[in-house]
């Protein structure tokens, strides 16, 4: 089975216990790079008494989502230099960095923390993309 590359990249955080640094193509776009950090937390499963054994706690653990920087960026019309940010979406739940205006080269150094049900169907989903244009300077699962 093909998984997805940041599906991967978490399920080797949950085995390993460590933080994953990645460094990735973007895809759909002619060129551009994404950076992160991707981290895995187990929560405990709390069992309040005043609730039935069936009622755990639904989510199994945080995904934290360090959002480093962004390379290459490069709008559809060449000459124009992006001012971009990211977008990350996992479960229903989106969070979106600061814009960093008018670079190719952005640094963000942002934290997202997601809580995860089930780490075998909720996929992370990240999207780059110019706020000025609302044009997507590249995605990635």
């Amino acid at each position: 089975m093909n998984l997805p590359f940041l599906t991967q990249v978490i399920r080797t955080a949950m085995a390993s216990g460590q933080t994953q640094d990645v460094w990735k193509l973007l895809e759909g776009v002619k060129r551009g790079s994404f950076h992160a950090q991707v981290g895995w937390a187990e929560v405990q499963k709390i069992k309040p008494q005043h609730f039935p054994p069936s009622d755990l706690y639904p989510h199994r653990g945080v995904l934290s989502l360090f959002v480093d920087s962004c390379s290459n960026l490069i709008c559809s019309k060449e000459h124009r230099v992006p001012s971009p940010c990211v977008k990350a979406e996992l479960g229903g739940v989106s969070e979106t960095t600061d814009v960093v205006t008018g670079t190719g080269n952005p640094v963000f150094t942002y934290k997202m923390n997601f809580l995860v049900a089930d780490p075998a169907s909720d996929t992370l989903k990240v999207t780059v993309f110019d706020e000025r244009k609302e044009e997507t300077l590249g995605t990635m699962r």
